[in-house]
Order: C-alpha cells, then sequence, then structure tokens
C-alpha cells in the first residue's frame, strides 16, 4: 500500500467526506483483484464509490477507495455461457463503472432502452443497483429488478458470478469457460448481492435484462396540494409514472402548491 499524505474524497453534493489511505482507479478484473488482496493484507477495508451520489456514509472508508470510472462501458455477452433458449436480444453486459448516461446511449444505439429510471443519469450502474435507486412508477420495481447475473470480486480475491435459481448462465458451460470462477444460483443469495451496499465485494459486471426502445409524453401541472391531496390513490393506481412535488410553506391564501408530473408511453412521433 502507498504511504504519504491522505487525499480527501468528497461525494456528490460535499456532505460526506473520507481520508483513504489509497484510491485506486482499476481498469480490469486483476487490478481488482489485486486492490482486494492487498487491502486484506495490509488488513484494511476496501470499497468502491461509484459516482459519489449517495447522501449517506455508505461508501466513507479509511481504507482503499475504488473508483470505477475504468470499468465502464459495454462488455461480450458471452452468449456461449448462456443456457439453451435464453433470449439474448434484451441482454445486455456492463461494466459496473458505467455511467446511466453511458449505458441509455449504448441502448438506444441498438435500439434498447432501459424500462424505468430515477431523475439523475450521472450514476454508475453499481450504484443504483447497489442501492435500489427507483424510478417514479408503482407498476415498475428499482433499478436492481433489471439484474439478471452479478460479478463480484470478493474476499481474498474469489470470484462470483451470483444469479438467481435457474438463473440465464448454463453451470457447464460455465465451468468450463471460467476456469477459477464460481457460479451461484440462489434467490437468497442474489437477493443479498444486488443491494448489497458493497458489502458482499466489489461488483466488476452486470447483465441486465431491458426492453425494445419506447417513447414517452411527459406533462406537468401546477396544482395544489389540498386538490391532489384527495385524488392521489386514483392518479397513482392510472399513470405509468406519477411525480409529485409539493411546496412545504403554504401561501398566503394558505394553501401548499404543487407540481404534478405525469410520463405516458405512446408510440413514435412521425
Amino acid at each position: 500500500m502507498r504511504t504519504g499524505p491522505r487525499r480527501t474524497w468528497r461525494n456528490h453534493t460535499g456532505n460526506q467526506r473520507c481520508q483513504p489511505i489509497e484510491v485506486r482507479r482499476p481498469s480490469s478484473l486483476g487490478e481488482v483483484v489485486l486492490a482486494v488482496r492487498d487491502a486484506e493484507g495490509a488488513g484494511l477495508t476496501v470499497r468502491a464509490v461509484g459516482s459519489g451520489h449517495s447522501w449517506s456514509d455508505v461508501a466513507l472508508t479509511t481504507g482503499l477507495l475504488l473508483l470505477p470510472e475504468g470499468l465502464a462501458g459495454a462488455l461480450p455477452l458471452e452468449a456461449e455461457l448462456l443456457g439453451a433458449g435464453v433470449p439474448t436480444d434484451r441482454l445486455v453486459r456492463v461494466g459496473s463503472g458505467t455511467r446511466i448516461r453511458e449505458l441509455n446511449a449504448h441502448l438506444d444505439a441498438h435500439g434498447l432502452a432501459l424500462p424505468n429510471m430515477g431523475g439523475y443519469d450521472g450514476q454508475t450502474i453499481a450504484g443504483v443497483l447497489s442501492t435500489s435507486t427507483h424510478g417514479s412508477g408503482l407498476r415498475f420495481g428499482p433499478l436492481s429488478d433489471m439484474a439478471r447475473s452479478l460479478e463480484l470480486v470478493c474476499s481474498g480475491g474469489r470470484l462470483l458470478r451470483i444469479e438467481r435459481a435457474g438463473g440465464p448462465t448454463d453451470p457447464a458451460a460455465f465451468a468450463r469457460a471460467r476456469l477459477g470462477w464460481e457460479l451461484v444460483q440462489d434467490d437468497e443469495v442474489f437477493d443479498a448481492a444486488v443491494v448489497g451496499m458493497g458489502c458482499m465485494g466489489v461488483l466488476y459486471a452486470v447483465t441486465l435484462e431491458v426492453r425494445d426502445a419506447f417513447w414517452l409524453k411527459e406533462v406537468r401541472t401546477v396544482s395544489t396540494w389540498e386538490r391532489e391531496r384527495d385524488r392521489l390513490d386514483e392518479n397513482l393506481a392510472r399513470e405509468e409514472h406519477f411525480e409529485l412535488f409539493v411546496n412545504p410553506y403554504a401561501n398566503a391564501e394558505g394553501v401548499h402548491a404543487c407540481i404534478v408530473t405525469t410520463r405516458t408511453e405512446v408510440p413514435q412521433p412521425r
């Protein structure tokens, strides 16, 4: 491990900071493995911080800090490792440091899209999965629901691919092609790892199930909380995407202004 003055790392908003003993920017699987082993050998923790968009202290460490920008971009799907009959047209495999905006551009170039996303596109895919980032519709799960396969570097540099029971990977093909890796297909393990807050290991890559590209019509309406409150259940049940921003301070008339935003899937404009 390096010695010398510690650098201060700050999150996106600057409300969280730490002074790790060393900051590394791995650009390969081997460098992630080396970082984990080096940290353990020195008796230190290791944390990957994504884009630092979280307001919490979940990623802070005085040990080894990993910045993931070198682990960005689309990776080969390796269809030869998937089970017979697994549809590949809506599966995409990307590095954990890929930002949502980069993933969106890659998907759009192939006529694909995320089914749902949050209001910010600067986060890394590892960050949005590990913290269960969500969108704005009750019919959509958090972004972690799109994950089908996780590739993790765990304690000691152990390499795991984790999926639900009956996941897309063929165990025999994986064992032949991925020497040194272990395939775990277990619902409880997957649920623990996919929103693991970085506690289960360093996420190297993820395979996502996406959908065909689509169009949304967004409508924003200025209203009041007093008007929207009684029809909130109705709107949540009817609208695919529904957002409500309320001013907590009443105006001179004693009402609370709010903005209602809805997004509805529509045919491609001509």
